[in-house]
C-alpha cells in the first residue's frame, strides 16, 4: 500500500516507476497488491526511484499499548490510502474538537504536528503511522483518526495483535 502511495504521489504510472528501477510494470503490480514481496534493497530502491528518501533508524522494542496502536494505526492506514478523502475529513473534524477540547494547551505541540501531518502528503502521513520511532508513538497516542474504523475492523485488528503477542 505504501508503495502504490508513494508511486500516485509522484504522479508516476507503473510502467514508469518499473522503468526507473529496470522491473516490469507487472512484477511493479504485484509488489503493490501484496501478492510478491520485494528485497528490503529493491523496496527501497522503488521508493527512491518515486521520490520517498528513507533512512534505516534503530529503535527500542515497542511496549504492549505500543504495539497495540500501531497495529490499529495499519489498518487505518490501509483505510487512508483506499479512501483518502473520507480518512482526511474525520482526521481533521476530530483534530478540529481536540484542539477545541484542549483548553490548558497540553497537546499543542501534538496537535500542531497532526495538523501539518494532515495538510502534507500522504505518504509522509501513512509513513507517521506506520512508524516504529518513538515520535510516532507517541504522536499516536494523540491521534485524530478515531472513528475512521468501524467497531468490528478496530475489533479484528485488535484481536489479529492479540495472536501475534
Amino acid at each position: 500500500m505504501v508503495l502504490r502511495g508513494a508511486r500516485r504521489a509522484a504522479g508516476l504510472t507503473q510502467a514508469e516507476l518499473a522503468g526507473r528501477v529496470g522491473t516490469s510494470r507487472t512484477r511493479l503490480s504485484a509488489y503493490e497488491s501484496g501478492s510478491v514481496v520485494p528485497s528490503v534493497e529493491l523496496y527501497f530502491r522503488l521508493l527512491a526511484a518515486a521520490g520517498v528518501q528513507c533512512r534505516v533508524v534503530e529503535v527500542q522494542p515497542l511496549t504492549a499499548a505500543e504495539e497495540k496502536s500501531l497495529r490499529l494505526h495499519q489498518v487505518i492506514a490501509e483505510r487512508l490510502v483506499a479512501d483518502p478523502e473520507a480518512a482526511l475529513a474525520k482526521a481533521q473534524a476530530n483534530l478540529a474538537t481536540m484542539r477545541a477540547a484542549d483548553t490548558a494547551r497540553h497537546a499543542t505541540r501534538w496537535l500542531d504536528e497532526w495538523e501539518r501531518l494532515l495538510a502534507g502528503s500522504l505518504v509522509g502521513l501513512v509513513d507517521v503511522l506506520l512508524s516504529r520511532s518513538e515520535q510516532a508513538c507517541d504522536l499516536r497516542q494523540s491521534t485524530p483518526f478515531a472513528g475512521v474504523l468501524s467497531s468490528t475492523e478496530r475489533l479484528a485488528a485488535l484481536r489479529g495483535q492479540q495472536r501475534a503477542s
